[in-house]
């Protein structure tokens, strides 16, 4: 796409939009004027990074780290391309990359080197079933090419970045390239506030990483007092460490896409509902970071955020739902009794005491019928998001229902927070 040169004053009202405390150092810095930043604007699914370098907007490689900066709009995965693909991090507007160019650390703390990086998210799914041979082939009829059909999940990526370049969305993806010489300044100063600023959001980041060791102390701890197999299972251990580490860290699981942050969600959604006359009402997830969306609902799918050491037989995906619900619960209640696991502001013991943790499955179970679980048809009662994302499709004329099928659904957990501010304390 394109680079854009501004002066500080330029665009200082979008830096105090997405990062105050940046904004407040950097006004006031009386050299920041003498200097020119660069805004790097991406499209949808482009390649910003891979391990051999980085990517300016015109595509043209880069051999050597990204420079210093700070993330202005929309949202860039940093992932690991293996298959499955693995999303390490999710960067939205105000996050900084490079930060140990700053602080000068040995270790380079998400250096973009070690992944690949997308302009966008590299894992969007449909919550619906969007693979209909007859009625994909319209795409092809209405765009006059061959468009990717999404019969898996690994294919929705393509599929939604085949029809954003198609529609000409005007979706973009902003990068903020600090000016260098004021950088290297920074970072040679012995005392700098904004160099401060570099190293508290370094430390915030690393938070949970921080005390794993002593977490996971404590969770084996207490499966070595039950003799259940299901505490003694590698997968659901596997499954548990995961989910703590979405709830706590910044591991992204998905919730449903209701903005244009992560993908050009509203072009993807009106090409479903015009040119492929979906009946479902075309809902999207996106990868998302607990902590910073902590008023949503987020999703962990057994059957898609476990590909990586999921067994090659898994019998009853809606059982180990139930398991892992039961296990939290047992964490839940002995953290609640033991002295060592809540001291003041212990994000993992508050997390296990405010956590609300329900199953979702597309087909009917006995768990449903005992009330314990949701059908994915009535998610729309569930999350208030589908919900209103289907109000506004009806409202718009469309005839269109809750979805009652989608791989991502086949034994799911739906987590949130009976106190969303748990994060702000």
């Amino acid at each position: 796409m394109s680079i854009i040169k501004v002066s500080w004053d330029e665009i200082a009202e979008r830096v105090k939009a997405v990062n105050p405390e940046a904004f407040e150092i950097l006004d006031n810095d009386p050299d920041i004027r003498n200097h020119y930043f660069e805004i790097w604007q991406y499209k949808y699914g482009d390649m910003v990074g891979d391990v051999h370098s980085h990517y300016l907007p015109d595509g043209t490689g880069v051999r050597e780290n990204i420079p210093f900066g700070m993330f202005l709009s929309k949202q860039f995965d940093f992932y690991i391309n293996n298959n499955p693909i693995k999303i390490f991090m999710s960067f939205t507007a105000g996050d900084f990359i490079y930060t140990s160019y700053i602080t000068k650390d040995n270790f380079s703390y998400f250096a973009p080197s070690n992944f690949w990086i997308s302009a966008g998210t590299i894992q969007p799914i449909f919550a619906c079933r969007v693979a209909d041979d007859k009625k994909h082939r319209r795409f092809h009829e209405h765009y006059n090419k061959h468009i990717a059909r999404p019969y898996t999940n690994s294919l929705h990526l393509e599929t939604i970045r085949e029809i954003s370049k198609l529609t000409d969305s005007n979706w973009r993806a902003e990068f903020l390239c600090f000016p260098k010489k004021w950088a290297s300044k920074v970072r040679e100063s012995k005392a700098h506030p904004f160099k401060d600023l570099i190293h508290l959001y370094a430390f915030k980041r690393t938070a949970y990483s921080r005390y794993t060791e002593y977490y996971q102390y404590f969770l084996s701890s207490i499966r070595r007092s039950y003799t259940d197999s299901i505490f003694h299972s590698a997968y659901t251990s596997q499954m548990v460490l995961h989910i703590f580490s979405a709830l706590c860290d910044h591991t992204p699981i998905h919730s449903l896409a209701t903005d244009e942050t992560s993908l050009p969600l509203h072009d993807i959604q009106r090409a479903y509902l015009d040119i492929y006359k979906t009946e479902q009402a075309p809902f999207i997830l996106a990868p998302s970071i607990f902590c910073r969306n902590a008023h949503k609902i987020h999703y962990f799918s057994t059957s898609h955020h476990t590909e990586s050491y999921r067994p090659n037989s898994v019998n009853n995906s809606l059982k180990i739902c139930s398991d892992i619900k039961y296990i939290f619960e047992i964490y839940a209640d002995t953290f609640k009794k033991s002295e060592q696991t809540h001291p003041h502001n212990n994000l993992f013991f508050d997390i296990t005491q405010d956590i609300q943790i329900d199953i979702i499955h597309e087909r009917q179970g006995s768990l449903h019928k005992q009330g314990k679980a949701y059908l994915l048809s009535d998610i729309d009662e569930y999350d208030p998001g589908f919900c209103q994302q289907l109000e506004d499709f009806q409202n718009d004329g469309y005839d269109v229902t809750t979805p009652s099928r989608a791989s991502f659904f086949s034994g799911t957990l739906g987590l949130s927070f009976k106190n969303p501010d748990i994060f702000n304390r």
